[in-house]
């Protein structure tokens, strides 16, 4: 041969075992790609459950809410029974009408 070019061809053989030690090679990164999408995959499932159970701002206003309605409730409950009181000792006459009067207009559970 000319040019001084000897470079001997690859048989068939070493070709395929190329070609196959390639592909195992390939095979291995794809398990270790599978591997990091897995733990991606779960680590995602953990957050989505995470972000399941966080509070959100409707869930804070609807408990604000619940709240305001219970204090209303025992605001009006106390003034009932600060309004008895005052007309019971009143009746005995242990409480003037302007003192009971005085007492039911006093915040924060005045009744005017």
């Amino acid at each position: 041969m000319m040019g001084g070019d000897m470079r001997e061809q690859p048989t068939t053989q070493e070709l395929l075992e190329s070609i196959q030690s390639f592909a195992d090679s390939m095979d291995e990164r794809f398990d270790h790609v599978d591997q990091r999408f897995d733990a991606l995959e779960d680590h995602v499932k953990r957050v989505e459950i995470g972000l399941s159970s966080v509070v959100t701002k409707d869930d804070l206003d609807d408990k604000l809410v619940d709240h305001g309605a219970q204090y209303g409730m025992l605001i009006r409950q106390t003034n009932k029974k600060i309004d008895a009181l005052t007309d019971a000792l009143i009746s005995i006459g242990s409480l003037p009408v302007q003192a009971a009067r005085r007492i039911s207009g006093m915040e924060p559970f005045g009744s005017t």
